[in-house]
């Protein structure tokens, strides 16, 4: 509730123009206790008594607006290469007459562009050059003040933004994996099936029947799998094929249809006691 932010009601050229309507027109126009006059009028009887002096005059022109451009940061030099151009704040800046340097590396003077981020003054050969940045695409009306404020906030989300990976799931996920061998050993299945193997031969696998690791030597495991006859009878009861013929898989193509439900259901079952087979019965 004291945040100042929250109470702006003026901005930069609002208060420029509300000063410079005071200083210029309101001001200027009332009649100084000390002249007897206005400051507009005794500056005209300056102006006509002593002249203008037009060279003490500050003329803001090409010169006095590069001159007064700042340095880069750190140091007002930079190497330029003739292949790559000017490095400055993580960007290369290229002119064509860069190509022309004598020599592979040089020092020249830069001067930075506040107003356009995506060039900057390069002081090469005697000469004043506008250097454009090579990735210009990104910068191309933004201010440099604008740039400089988004490498900021980028310099300050990197620490956050990997104290947050730290404790994501996928980074646990990720070191979890670290202490999962079978990820980074192509043989490992392979070693130890030939532990299990030998181990097997000397009665030391499991320690229970019940336990029994079945499918131990089965070095691709992939999918789980069921017999083929009880695929074959899930297939004929989904798509409504109750025919002998899909039935008969020990080798006997002729039969009749109790003989072949008894050996699909097994012994001591019928037709009306038998289950429906589902698809989770065989994965």
């Amino acid at each position: 509730e004291v945040n100042p932010e929250n109470f702006i009601k003026w901005t930069l050229p609002a208060l420029h123009g509300s000063l410079d309507s005071f200083l210029f027109d309101v001001q200027a126009n009332r009649i100084h206790p000390r002249f007897g006059m206005t400051p507009l009028a005794w500056e005209r009887r300056l102006l006509l008594e002593f002249g203008s002096r037009s060279h003490r005059l500050v003329r803001v022109d090409s010169t006095f607006k590069l001159l007064t451009s700042p340095h880069a940061k750190v140091r007002p030099t930079r190497e330029l290469d003739r292949r790559k151009g000017v490095y400055v704040d993580g960007r290369y800046y290229w002119n064509e007459k860069f190509a022309t340097s004598t020599s592979k590396l040089c020092n020249v003077e830069v001067r930075i562009e506040l107003w356009h981020a995506s060039v900057i003054y390069v002081n090469f050969n005697g000469n004043w050059l506008i250097a454009q940045a090579r990735d210009g695409s990104r910068l191309e009306g933004r201010f440099d003040r604008e740039v400089e404020m988004m490498q900021r906030e980028e310099a300050r989300q990197l620490p956050s933004a990997a104290a947050t990976d730290r404790k994501s799931i996928a980074h646990a996920m990720k070191k979890l994996r670290l202490l999962e061998p079978q990820h980074w050993d192509e043989r490992l299945r392979e070693q130890c099936m030939e532990e299990y193997l030998l181990y097997s031969k000397l009665g030391m696998t499991e320690a229970l029947p019940a336990a029994v690791n079945a499918r131990a030597l089965e070095y691709d495991l992939g999918m789980p799998r069921t017999s083929d006859l009880a695929l074959l009878t899930c297939i004929d009861k989904e798509l409504g094929l109750v025919g002998c013929d899909v039935l008969a898989v020990d080798g006997q193509a002729e039969g009749n249809e109790e003989d072949q439900s008894a050996r699909v259901s097994g012994p001591g079952h019928t037709d009306s006691e038998e289950e429906a087979v589902t698809d989770d019965d065989f994965l």
